[in-house]
């Protein structure tokens, strides 16, 4: 449970991602992970910073998530690479969106977006899915995550 709160956290109503992620943890993934609200979440980064989280809610209804990287300018979009509208909160690191029941939405920080070179959201959201698909099983444990 500890290491699971270093990565993910439910704090009041929305979902915070790395919000204790040690610096030994440079890059790494997670996902499948089961938290308050009946919520899957998962995240992907690289030296330090978010790269993409996703989250599936199993009621529709508001999604929040917070990091640092999150801002106006991020990108959320889901399984079939729709863009999703959303609004930020509180200081600007938490955005909220309408979820869907079963539908998984994956947010992109806008600087890890501005930072591929594409030009078009097709484009980076095939490329970003193809190159997120490589996770490992820890020690027989039912939770899928990897650390560089």
């Amino acid at each position: 449970a500890g290491i699971t709160e270093m990565l993910v956290q439910k704090q009041g109503d929305s979902v915070e991602f790395l919000p204790a992620i040690s610096d030994k943890w440079q890059s790494g993934s997670f996902s499948g992970f089961k938290i308050i609200g009946n919520i899957e979440a998962g995240a992907d980064w690289k030296e330090g910073s978010l790269t993409k989280a996703t989250l599936k809610a199993a009621n529709s209804g508001i999604l929040k998530a917070r990091n640092s990287s999150l801002d106006k300018n991020a990108v959320v979009v889901d399984s079939k690479y729709n863009k999703v509208p959303f609004t930020t909160e509180e200081d600007g690191t938490v955005i909220a969106f309408d979820a869907a029941a079963g539908e998984t939405y994956s947010i992109y920080p806008a600087d890890y977006v501005q930072t591929t070179g594409e030009s078009t959201w097709e484009k980076y959201g095939a490329e970003i899915s193809s190159n997120s698909s490589c996770f490992h099983q820890l020690n027989g444990i039912g939770v899928l995550w990897i650390f560089k």
